[in-house]
């Protein structure tokens, strides 16, 4: 999966900064189909109707979520990052952004738009921030898949498991669970491609 690639930087954007956006949005497209799955197999469980209504009304909300929620989320990004995180780091004591703690905390600091970096940074930093990027990422995919399963599936088919929930609380609570199950397995393909960095630079 090109999630877990190990990454060679290219000289030609390391000197202009690298916008996450060219390594995340190819890597959650590449994803999609296993998540749909494993999206699909757990809101099976919650949903009256047949395997592939489930499967086509999961598929659909994913790859809106995808094509369109990520896009969103990353320029929110980077708006703060050149509206709060860059100033912020900028005052940074040269000492401090050139220590280990430093160029770490600048890679959070600008996740959505890396700085350039060095061929040995580029191996950790391009996973790491790929990996804070997942965050805004999993809100803005629940957001935007309790709205389209909603428009998709009749109330009627929605099972509230929980005491007292409606229909529409049902839904929403297992677009979200169903999110936080997948997105766990994308955290965890990032943390073994960071890993892989660190220990292969």
């Amino acid at each position: 999966m090109s999630f877990l690639a190990p990454i060679r930087p290219i000289r030609l954007i390391a000197d202009i900064g690298i916008p996450m956006i060219a390594f995340s949005l190819p890597a959650m497209v590449a994803a999609l189909i296993p998540v749909i799955l494993v999206e699909a197999l757990y809101m099976r469980k919650r949903i009256v109707c047949g395997w592939w209504t489930i499967l086509w009304t999961v598929g659909w909300a994913n790859v809106v979520s995808t094509v369109v929620g990520v896009p969103i989320a990353w320029l929110v990004m980077v708006f703060c990052e050149f509206g709060i995180a860059m100033p912020v780091g900028s005052n940074f004591p040269a000492s401090f952004q050139n220590s280990a703690i430093g160029r770490f905390s600048l890679v959070l600091l600008s996740a959505p738009w890396l700085n350039p970096l060095s061929e040995g940074d580029a191996a950790w930093a391009i996973p790491l921030a790929a990996f804070v990027l997942l965050v805004p990422f999993l809100f803005i995919s629940i957001w935007i898949e309790q709205i389209v399963v909603r428009r998709l599936l009749p109330k009627s088919v929605i099972i509230a498991l929980q005491t007292g929930d409606t229909p529409d609380q049902a839904l929403k609570r297992a677009v979200r669970n169903a999110n936080v199950i997948s997105y766990s397995i994308l955290f965890a393909a990032a943390t073994i491609w960071l890993l892989y960095g660190l220990f292969h630079r």
